[in-house]
């Protein structure tokens, strides 16, 4: 008897990259490079942004942290609408994932994570830059957006 389970990112990672997913060649070590530098600055600007407001700094990372898998889920539905592929378990995926984090973000809310106006604007506006970057990255090159994601999580 088998059980059922949802696949997971690393199931993706793994069947569509199974030699190269943590490839030491140059482009995938400058891709991570690229993404360390990226979450480095990010994460400077928003331990500064929300020093000592612990809610706060946490509603902006759960905002941020729902958009990869949005991203993910556009450029999938763009492949699907132009007839390159149609994976159903990556949609379920990654819509699992942004459940999870959207849980998360009603828990930041509702602790008051939300209650200035520029925490939320800041919060949004990063988010909404960030889509565009991952939905870019996704595009381009998956495993890249991927390991941006995964550092992101870290």
């Amino acid at each position: 008897e088998t059980t059922a389970r949802l696949p997971s990112l690393r199931d993706y990672d793994e069947a569509e990259y199974p030699e190269d997913v943590h490839d030491q060649s140059l482009i995938p070590r400058a891709e991570r490079a690229v993404n360390s530098a990226i979450i480095w600055s990010a994460v400077l600007v928003i331990d500064k942004l929300y020093e000592g407001r612990n809610y706060a700094r946490f509603y902006a990372l759960e905002t941020v942290a729902r958009v990869p898998y949005f991203s993910f889920l556009s450029v999938l539905h763009l492949y699907e609408t132009l007839g390159f592929w149609r994976r159903a378990d990556y949609l379920k995926v990654h819509f699992a994932q942004t459940m999870n984090e959207f849980h998360h973000l009603l828990i930041m809310e509702s602790m008051g994570g939300d209650k200035r106006f520029t925490d939320r604007f800041f919060a949004q506006h990063m988010a909404v830059f960030y889509y565009f970057i991952a939905s870019a990255m996704y595009l381009v090159s998956p495993r890249m957006a991927y390991n941006l994601s995964e550092q992101v999580e870290e």
